[in-house]
């Protein structure tokens, strides 16, 4: 396999997890009364959704768009660098699978509280440093995904490519 074969399947993995996460969303904005606004629910569940099925039917326009070009597709002209790449994209989007939730379940609360005249700062402590810490990571993800070329060259100078 390429690395944009590699990429490309690590992306359609990434968008059957989306799907598998959204649908539940939706089913239970459904079923849930909510307070405020009961379209925060549904949002969240359809970008979920409409996020799995762009990814899945343009995974290898997403692999072209972070990885660098190659000539063909050709797996023995792999180099040391692009496959450190290749590691970082595909860390990146696990990353973003992890945290991603996490971070709109945050979002969703704190715009349920703004529905409600009530401020993060009446979150708990713990809360607000969960909170930074899965921002955090969400950012490293997206660097991860953004910049893997960028990155395979500061962590590994010396390899070639």
């Amino acid at each position: 396999m390429s690395p944009h074969q590699i990429v490309g399947l690590a992306v359609r993995l990434f968008a059957i997890w989306l799907a598998l996460q959204g649908a539940p969303l939706l089913m239970e904005a459904s079923q849930i009364p909510m307070v405020g606004e009961p379209a925060v629910g549904y949002v969240m569940g359809a970008t979920f959704i409409v996020v799995a099925l762009a990814l899945w039917l343009f995974p290898m326009t997403v692999a072209h768009g972070l990885l660098a070009q190659v000539p063909p597709d050709d797996p023995l002209s792999v180099n040391s660098r692009e496959l450190v790449g290749v590691a970082l994209v595909v860390t990146g989007i696990l990353l973003l699978a992890l945290e991603l939730p996490t971070l709109l379940w945050y979002i969703a609360r704190w715009f349920l509280m703004q529905v409600n005249v009530k401020y993060i700062t009446e979150f708990p402590l713990e809360v607000n440093a969960q909170i930074i810490v899965t921002v955090i990571q969400v950012a490293a993800g997206t660097v991860l995904i953004a910049r893997p070329s960028q990155i395979a060259k500061w962590i590994a100078p010396r390899l070639r490519g």
